[in-house]
């Protein structure tokens, strides 16, 4: 029912997006991604099937399913909450294989690594050839493939980059509005600057 105001709107609400399932809460847990739901502001929590999310992505090998549905992808085993996919990956500085068992206690239900490594017969596993472009995929199916529903403006160059990013997202702010902009500088959606821990 989605008549309502949020306060009187009694949820679950489901919507199939192929395979997986986006749950709508309204006023459960503080932690839930806050959304937009038929013009009602909403906390949205979205739920995908392990092997869902694995499935037929280039360089990811399904080794176990999961015993229980993903709710978030994380890289961090600092913001792992329970139903999370853990995805870690050897960087210039941390090797995040070495906080898998971080991520489990956290209440990771499911690892994306590297190489092969021992988790609990609960979790599920899986297998990628490299850990960043997995992660990226991984993402952009668990939120539904946004980039498919977006204008994207991509600019490249030496020098010159970030302005030309602003002046871009200006122009089109005014003509479209709705505009969002991610520079090394700074990242901006709906009219609000992004903090870094956000990003």
């Amino acid at each position: 029912n989605l008549s309502g105001t949020p306060e009187h709107t009694t949820g679950p609400f489901r919507r199939f997006v192929g395979e997986s399932c986006v749950l709508v809460c309204w006023n459960l847990d503080r932690r839930l991604t806050v959304g937009e739901v038929a013009g009602l502001r909403c906390q949205c929590e979205v739920l995908v099937e392990f092997q869902d999310l694995i499935d037929s992505i280039p360089g990811i090998s399904m080794v176990r399913h999961a015993s229980g549905p993903v709710l978030d992808v994380v890289n961090d085993s600092r913001n792992v909450r329970s139903g999370a996919c853990f995805v870690c990956r050897r960087g210039l500085q941390v090797d995040g294989h070495l906080h898998v068992d971080e991520a489990i206690k956290r209440g990771a239900v499911a690892v994306v690594a590297e190489r092969p490594i021992d988790v609990p017969a609960r979790i599920g596993l899986a297998i990628a050839n490299d850990g960043r472009r997995g992660l990226a995929a991984i993402a952009r199916r668990f939120w539904g493939e946004p980039d498919q529903q977006l204008g994207v403006v991509g600019v490249t160059g030496t020098d010159g980059k970030t302005t030309t990013s602003r002046l871009i997202a200006w122009m089109l702010g005014a003509y479209v509005g709705g505009v969002g902009e991610l520079t090394t500088v700074n990242a901006r959606t709906g009219g609000t600057e992004l903090s870094r821990q956000d990003r």
